[in-house]
């Protein structure tokens, strides 16, 4: 009897084991598939950071880029603008009107010869005078 009892506690204790087993079996393969679902999402959530930072960077170059390209287009404007500044005050000297008058418009000096002295005294000769002023005057605008 007492291998048949031993035989029965044993086959009780093989059936615990077994079931014990199985139940840790069946807990490591549960804990496994939680590992790797963590594992997975961790992946996830680290590839999603990197697709955002470098999404980001090239967000940062491209803007850089155009920063770059705005100074070069006012540097080049703003020498246009100095450029345009020297010819003006080039424009705004006396001598530079005067030679222009000269060759486009046409401009003479009065010579000696040229120049009519009023006397203030006499009120007739002064019509006269004026007259034969305004007379050379258009003549010289008109040739």
């Amino acid at each position: 009897m007492t291998n048949l009892a031993y035989e029965i506690k044993n086959d009780e204790l093989d059936s615990k084991r077994k079931k014990a087993l199985a139940v840790k079996k069946k807990n490591e393969k549960a804990l496994k598939r939680k590992l790797m679902r963590d594992a997975s999402l961790a992946l996830f959530v680290i590839i999603s950071f990197a697709f955002s930072y470098i999404n980001g960077r090239a967000g940062v170059s491209k803007l850089q880029s155009e920063v770059n390209h705005i100074k070069t287009d006012i540097i080049t404007v703003q020498k246009e603008i100095d450029l345009k500044e020297a010819k003006l005050e080039k424009i705004r000297s006396s001598k530079l009107v005067e030679e222009q008058a000269q060759t486009l418009l046409g401009m003479i000096y009065p010579g000696e010869n040229d120049k009519i002295y009023i006397n203030s005294q006499e009120t007739e000769e002064k019509v006269i005078v004026k007259k034969k002023t305004f007379e050379t005057i258009l003549g010289a605008l008109f040739r």
